[in-house]
């Protein structure tokens, strides 16, 4: 391996990294901040038709259609196994 490859393919895997982390904040973070919004607009946060109740069921499904989380903490496990 050439001497400027290895750091380029390292800036790569940290890069892949952080896109696998963000993509792992990003429902949990989502999920937070619609639950919030919903306990804040007390009764009327649940009823159907309300941008809140539907942007918490969005949230939801993004949350089940992106995956498991424990699946992206085990494809960064495996990562900072093999760099360190």
């Amino acid at each position: 391996m050439s001497v400027t490859a290895k750091p380029v393919l390292r800036l790569i895997v940290y890069k892949a990294a952080a896109g696998v982390k963000s993509k792992e904040l990003a429902p949990i973070t989502a999920m937070e901040v619609t639950s919030d919004a919903v306990q804040l607009s007390s009764r009327s946060g649940v009823l159907k038709y309300n941008r809140i109740e539907q942007y918490f069921r969005d949230v939801k499904v993004f949350k089940i259609i992106e995956g498991s989380n424990q699946i992206q903490h085990n494809i960064i496990g495996k990562y900072l196994v093999r760099t360190h």
